[in-house]
């Protein structure tokens, strides 16, 4: 598969964009990391099953994880935005899959509590 392949060479680049993007410089750096990582797993995981919707369980995890921070839940909302940004610079045509179920997880965290 295409984009696991993708995913996996531009890995470490998109962790690092997403760690020092402007939205994220306010937070703890062990929630960032922590976020990035087991997302970055769970959708490196995903792909190489087949099923990028097998993610879904990290971003119910990462939901609980920044309520158990105190931050408000919007700020998964633009961690998400700022992931997905990311794979589109570092994993060029084949992001679709990708971006499409961060915007996915998006709209869930944003509309439910």
């Amino acid at each position: 598969m295409m984009v696991l392949s993708s995913f996996h060479r531009q890995r470490a680049l998109l962790e690092m964009a997403v760690k020092q993007s402007p939205e994220m410089k306010n937070l703890p750096p062990e929630l960032i990391e922590t976020a990035v990582s087991h997302l970055s797993d769970a959708i490196e995981a995903a792909l190489k099953l087949g099923k990028i919707d097998l993610a879904d369980t990290e971003a119910a995890w990462g939901k609980n994880l920044v309520i158990n921070y105190g931050f408000p839940i919007q700020w998964q909302a633009a961690f998400y935005d700022v992931y997905a940004q990311a794979v589109s610079k570092y994993i060029a045509d084949e992001n679709q899959i990708i971006t499409g179920w961060l915007n996915k997880v998006r709209k869930q965290h944003v509309t439910k509590n």
